[in-house]
């Protein structure tokens, strides 16, 4: 199993290899949910030349109560259905939160279905407890956030991410 760090967008070709004909693989199904945002980066894992999971990163400025601040989001967070259950996760995330810690934020936010949010606890994500917009809509979706720099405390406040979420 190879990790890659991509350090570009993955492309429609890559993002088809990993869901592999899944039908719905974020189980978003019908959620009302704004438009989501490329990101600028992408940790794979690859097994035996084809990828296999991904974690899509970005920098991008989010707003809580008044003050805005960058973070590192979070996004297309994905293992393929041929390869759950063997720890692929774990051996994407932990790279790509390290890689999110050199990007310079104090915080990495993601968004996920509520059943994701022990997953994403055990890496010491945390929930956000006040109302999070993106493009103007409330998101249907848990959002955590974790900190980047050993000082780093989430503000209180209601959280507006500019633009389409990651």
């Amino acid at each position: 199993m190879d990790l890659l760090d991509l350090q570009r967008p993955i492309t429609e070709a890559e993002r088809a290899e990993i869901i592999a004909g899944e039908d719905d693989p974020f189980e978003l199904g019908t959620m009302p949910l704004p438009p989501s945002r490329r990101k600028e980066r992408y940790l794979v894992l690859r097994d035996d030349g084809r990828l296999v999971a991904a974690v899509g990163l970005l920098v991008t400025d989010v707003e809580v109560a008044g003050a805005t601040f960058p973070v590192v989001g979070f996004g297309g967070v994905i293992v393929s259905h041929t390869h759950r259950g063997r720890g692929l996760f774990r051996r994407a995330m932990d790279p790509a939160l390290a890689t999110a810690a050199r990007l310079g934020p104090d915080f990495a936010l993601l968004f996920c279905l509520r059943k994701n949010a022990p997953l994403y606890a055990r890496l010491g994500f945390a929930t956000i407890d006040a109302p999070v917009t993106a493009a103007g809509i409330a998101l249907p979706l848990d959002s955590m956030w974790r900190p980047l720099s050993a000082q780093a405390q989430w503000p209180a406040g209601p959280v507006t991410v500019p633009g389409p979420m990651f």
